[in-house]
C-alpha cells in the first residue's frame, strides 16, 4: 500500500467548518464500485455528494471529487480513504448504501457489499484518447487479420510473429491467441529499445491464461520480457498462478498479486506504472502492491510478448491463452487514467 499522511487536525477543522462540503468542485463525479463478487458497478451519486465518515476526532464529509479512492477494511466495517492530495482519511461510513444512476438505470448498493470505492469526473474522455500522440510507444490492439501484428501508436514498431494468431473475441474486437509451446512475438528494439531504464513507464495489457502450457518450476510464463542473463525485466504469470512484474540488475525487486490464480480462462487488466523509482501493480482496475526500489534495468536483448529469448532456461515459459490491447507509454498514468482503461474497457 503507497504511505499517507494523517491529517486528523485538518479533517476536523474542514468538518467543524462545513468547508469539506462546501468547497466541492462543481465537476459530477463518477464512481466506480468493486464489489464483494468480483464485479463492478459504474455511475454517478443520486444523492449523497460526500462521503461521511465517523472518525475517533469526529464527524467528516468529504467531497466525491477530493477523494481518490476508497477501500473497506479487513474488520469489514472501518474505511480507509485516500485523498487526491495524499492525506488519509479512516473511520465508519455513514452510508448504509450507494445510490448511483447508471446507464441502467437507478442501482442502490449496500455498503457492506462494496469493496472499494474509485473516483473520477463523469463524462470524461476514455484514458487513451487523452493521452497525447507523442507519448505512445507501443500499441497492439490486435485486431484484423493475417498473420502481420501491427503497432498503432505510430512507432511503426511491428515485430515479428512466430505463430500467434488472432481471434475474434478479444476484450475490444480481436485479440491475439497463444498456444502455450511455440507461439510468440518478437518486437525487436526500435522505439522500446531502452524501456527498462525509462525514468518513467505504463505498461497495460488485458490478458486471459487458459492453464495450459508449462507451469512446472522456473520464472512463470511471459507476458512480456526484456531479459538478458543478470539482467531481468519481465511480467509473467508465476507456476502458482499469481501475476508478477520484476526487476533486476545486481539485485531484484518486483511486484506480485498472490491474491488470485489468474489460470481461470478469464479475462483480466494487468497495469504496471514506474515513475522514477516507484513502481506499481493494478490488476482490474485495483491497486494490488507498490514497491520503492524498481530498478533501471540494461538489457540489449529484444522485447518479446509471450516468451523470453534469456540464456537462462529457466526463463523460457510461453504464454498460454489470449492477450489483447498491449499498451506501452513513456510516462506514468494516474489512477483515474487507469480505471478508465479497466471500466471503459471491460
Amino acid at each position: 500500500m503507497v504511505p499517507h499522511r494523517w491529517i486528523a487536525a485538518a479533517l476536523v477543522v474542514l468538518a467543524s467548518t462545513g468547508l469539506a462540503h462546501a468547497d466541492a468542485p462543481e465537476k459530477e463525479p463518477e464512481l466506480t464500485l468493486f464489489l464483494v463478487d468480483g464485479s463492478c458497478v459504474i455511475g454517478t451519486p443520486v444523492s449523497a455528494t460526500a462521503m461521511a465518515l465517523r472518525t475517533e476526532f469526529g464527524p467528516v464529509r468529504i467531497p466525491w471529487l477530493r477523494i481518490e479512492r476508497a477501500t473497506r477494511a479487513e474488520d469489514g466495517k472501518n474505511w480507509a480513504v485516500e485523498l487526491q492530495n495524499g492525506d488519509l482519511a479512516e473511520g465508519l461510513p455513514v452510508l448504509q448504501q450507494v445510490e448511483l444512476q447508471t446507464l441502467f438505470g437507478k442501482v442502490a448498493v449496500a455498503t457492506n457489499h462494496i469493496t472499494e470505492i474509485g473516483v473520477g469526473v463523469a463524462g470524461a474522455t476514455d484514458a487513451l484518447h487523452r493521452i497525447s500522440k507523442r507519448e505512445f510507444v507501443l500499441h497492439y490492439p490486435f485486431d484484423g487479420e493475417g498473420e502481420k501484428i501491427e503497432d498503432r501508436s505510430g512507432g511503426k514498431n511491428h515485430g515479428t510473429n512466430h505463430g500467434a494468431t488472432r481471434v475474434v473475441e478479444g476484450v475490444v474486437g480481436g485479440a491475439l491467441s497463444l498456444d502455450g509451446r511455440a507461439s510468440h512475438l518478437d518486437l525487436g528494439s526500435g522505439p522500446i529499445a531502452g524501456l527498462p531504464t525509462w525514468e518513467n513507464y505504463t505498461i497495460s495489457v488485458w490478458f486471459l491464461n487458459d492453464g495450459g502450457g508449462d507451469h512446472d518450476r522456473g520464472y512463470g510464463q511471459k507476458i512480456i520480457d526484456k531479459t538478458v542473463m543478470y539482467h531481468d525485466f519481465y511480467l509473467c504469470l508465476r507456476s502458482t498462478g499469481t501475476l508478477a512484474f520484476f526487476t533486476y540488475e545486481g539485485s531484484g525487486e518486483g511486484l506480485q498479486d498472490d491474491s488470485h490464480d489468474y489460470r481461470d480462462g478469464k479475462w483480466h487488466h494487468a497495469v504496471v506504472v514506474k515513475k522514477g523509482t516507484h513502481g506499481e501493480l493494478w490488476i482490474d482496475g485495483r491497486l494490488k502492491d507498490s514497491n520503492k526500489n524498481l530498478k533501471q534495468v540494461h538489457s540489449n536483448g529484444p522485447l518479446l510478448v509471450g516468451y523470453s529469448n534469456s540464456p537462462d532456461g529457466f526463463q523460457k515459459k510461453h504464454w498460454s491463452g489470449r492477450l489483447d490491447e498491449l499498451l506501452i507509454l513513456k510516462r506514468t498514468l494516474a489512477a483515474q487514467e487507469i480505471r478508465k482503461l479497466f471500466t471503459h474497457r471491460k
